[in-house]
């Protein structure tokens, strides 16, 4: 089962079991918006999530598929690394001080129309 095709395996175990989309979500604790989309491939659960969702419906998901739906981390020396640090509390590592540094002067040249 690949990271994308355990949705549609999901999908078919709950309407093989008759199912209904709301009940399953209630168990799950999502909205039943939430279980559609994850369904029809709109939307990633989180790792703890589909972990769940597996489980209620008897079905066994590959450590490897869990892996890959975890939350990506920004990397060091980028803005977004930066940011991250400022999320967490974090004292700045000088890449990320340096990325931001550089993206606040290009923005700020947009802006002022250099």
């Amino acid at each position: 089962m690949s990271e994308f095709g355990f949705a549609e395996t999901l999908r078919l175990e709950r309407v093989r079991l008759r199912i209904a989309q709301g009940t399953l979500a209630v168990r799950l604790g999502v909205a039943q918006q939430t279980l559609c989309a994850w369904e029809a491939g709109r939307r990633a659960p989180a790792e703890h999530n589909a972990a769940s969702w597996a489980a209620a419906l008897g079905v066994e998901i590959p450590a490897a598929v869990l892996v890959a739906l975890r939350p990506k981390v920004a990397a060091c020396g980028t803005p977004s690394g930066y940011q991250r640090h400022r999320r967490r509390n974090e004292k700045y590592c000088a890449a990320c001080r340096a990325a931001n540094t550089a993206s606040m002067r290009r923005y700020r040249a947009v802006v002022s129309g250099v």
